[in-house]
């Protein structure tokens, strides 16, 4: 790999581990100590791309050289993304960047009374443009692929950055919330015509590579601190 496509891997790899998916037990506990470390250091453990030993060098050599353009920061073993170096990379992806998601920042931030949960929040389904609830069918998914997958495009930059988290209900599978943590600046209106409008973002190989080895990892991840123990409450839906 070079510098761009190590760039491309690191941007791959960071939204795959920051993206929602909902886990059970271990998976679960080692998913919520990987978000706390983030939260803590905005980076995490990111496995080196090459298949041999050159191209495990190169990707040590690219990623050193990202690193003193600033693009890329180190904490320990763990790797990030500065923010100069997420705009970079999400531009070289085709993805919307931190600035362009600020309409759904404000569209987490301030839900309107039919949409907002009882902590808040607001659930993935409402800001896909449809019912805060949908009810669940066996086989079928509550939110369709389409409007689920500009929604993460958009989402991927402010989870990395901190600015919004997200959380299964308990008992109620396929059902997400969002909550920001910082107001949004954006206009609400403005990304419910961005969500009808059901883009396609076509991504690049090696941001591919890296999403997936992430995203699949997740699932069968043990806790890196097996006796520390993490808790999820019962949220209440609108009404």
């Amino acid at each position: 790999m070079n510098t761009n496509e190590t760039l491309i891997y690191v941007l791959g790899y960071l939204d795959g581990s920051r993206e929602p998916l909902p886990l059970r037990d271990d998976a679960w506990q080692s998913d919520q100590q990987a978000k706390a470390a983030y939260a803590a250091t905005g980076a995490i453990h990111i496995p080196n791309s090459g298949e041999d030993a050159a191209g495990r060098k190169r990707f040590i050599r690219a990623a050193e050289s990202l690193e003193s353009g600033g693009l890329v920061h180190r904490h320990g073993k763990r790797i990030g993304l500065t923010p100069a170096g997420d705009a970079a990379a999400r531009r070289l992806a085709g993805l919307p960047t931190l600035e362009a998601a600020a309409d759904l920042l404000a569209a987490i931030a301030q839900p309107d009374r039919r949409h907002r949960w009882s902590d808040g929040s607001i659930s993935e389904s409402s800001l896909c443009g449809l019912a805060p609830l949908p009810p669940g069918q066996i086989g079928q998914a509550r939110t369709p692929s389409e409007e689920l997958n500009v929604l993460l495009a958009f989402a991927a930059p402010l989870l990395c950055a901190g600015l919004i988290g997200w959380r299964p209900v308990s008992g109620l599978d396929g059902v997400l919330l969002y909550s920001a943590k910082k107001a949004g600046k954006g206009d609400a209106a403005k990304w419910y015509r961005t969500i009808k409008s059901k883009r396609q973002f076509v991504t690049p190989p090696h941001y591919q590579e890296g999403w997936q080895r992430a995203y699949a990892g997740r699932e069968y991840a043990r806790p890196e601190k097996p006796h520390m123990v993490c808790h999820l409450d019962v949220v209440d839906a609108p009404r």
